[in-house]
């Protein structure tokens, strides 16, 4: 997988779509936009390592946005 391409994961059930995520990308080392959704997730963890419960009937994700060299990390996109 090259960085311009994209990969799309939807779940109906995971433990973290974080997780999941992290571990995708450590197997394909490659960097790549990536984003995983679940409709519900039963071991997410929050800010300061916090575990909370997402119930069925949402939209739960994590994304991935690779950098190039000359970029620095770029505060805004937690807030998308």
């Amino acid at each position: 997988m090259t960085a311009k391409e994209r990969k799309y994961t939807f779940l109906q059930n995971t433990a973290s779509t974080n997780a999941y995520l992290k571990n995708s990308r450590a197997l394909t080392k490659a960097p790549a936009f990536e984003v995983v959704c679940a409709n519900s997730q039963y071991a997410g963890r929050g800010r300061l390592g916090r575990d909370f419960f997402s119930p069925e009937g949402g939209a739960y994700f994590s994304a991935s946005y690779p950098l190039d060299k000359n970029q620095k990390n770029i505060p805004f996109l937690t807030l998308l």
